[in-house]
């Protein structure tokens, strides 16, 4: 191959990568801490055969929302894991969007008094579009009311308009 033949190559190589790099969204955006907490009321339970389905509200305070609302509704197994989804809206109306995962302490046949599990992070709207991370979550039951404590990671608020 000539000279010029490896000039065009590389410039065609270039061309190609500079056009799959705008292509791709960053793969590994800013990572900032979560932290924060939330105080949730029972607002349904319907109890199934082999599980319940518990919905929470609540209010709290965390990094990068400020005061927000959380919306929560979990499927509780007899074995005493459970799994959930959640919205988290802050004041100005941008939302996380979370699944989690965790158990209940002590389980049947004791009255559950606490949570331990993790959010997981798939999204939002506003600032928190495209976000992604985790939170490990420990919470403490006085039916029907119940205070969390949550700590982890986020990709940086309004990472993906860079």
């Amino acid at each position: 191959m000539t000279r010029a033949g490896y000039y065009r190559a590389a410039i065609v190589a270039i061309v190609f990568l500079g056009i799959l790099g705008l292509a791709l969204p960053a793969a590994a955006k800013d990572l900032v801490p979560f932290k924060g907490y939330v105080n949730l009321e029972v607002t349904a339970f319907d109890i199934g055969t082999d599980h319940a389905t518990v919905t929470l509200s609540g209010v709290g305070e965390a990094t990068h929302l400020g005061d927000f609302t959380l919306s929560e509704t979990v499927t509780v197994q007899l074995n005493g894991t459970y799994t959930g989804s959640e919205t988290w809206t802050a004041d100005n109306g941008d939302q996380l969007f979370s699944t989690s995962a965790g158990t209940f302490t002590p389980w049947l046949p004791s009255i559950p008094t606490s949570v331990t599990g993790t959010y997981t992070f798939t999204g939002g709207t506003g600032r928190f579009a495209n976000g992604t991370g985790s939170a490990n979550m420990t919470t403490s039951i006085n039916y029907p009311s119940l205070s969390q404590t949550f700590s982890g990671k986020i990709t940086s608020p309004g990472a993906n308009k860079k």
